[in-house]
């Protein structure tokens, strides 16, 4: 219902249900109709990576990870599934060294 700017650094997580995505940012959400996958291409150069089938977060705002799930320095927990696993913590490893 209107148009958006948003910066990438702006951008917590991007959640998708269904066909519509919604984009949480430090300031509102903003929903989107763009599919998940279209929003994993326009971020995989920078430090987005999709955790769950349902979720791409902004590794700049990690602050732990526990089991199955990557807590935000928002308070925000997301799921972070078996098959991803792997490939969230070599990108954590990669931002933070």
């Amino acid at each position: 219902k209107g148009l958006y700017k948003v910066y990438f650094h702006q951008i917590l997580y991007i959640k998708t249900s269904g066909k519509k995505t919604l984009i949480h940012t430090c300031q509102e959400d903003i929903p989107s109709n763009k599919p998940m996958k279209q929003h994993e291409q326009l971020l995989s150069h920078s430090s987005f990576v999709r955790c769950h089938a349902s979720y791409i977060v902004n590794l700049r705002y990690f602050q732990k990870m526990e089991g199955s799930s990557l807590k935000l320095t928002d308070g925000s927990v997301l799921p972070v599934s078996r098959n991803r696993r792997q490939l969230v913590l070599a990108r954590i490893r990669d931002l933070y060294g």
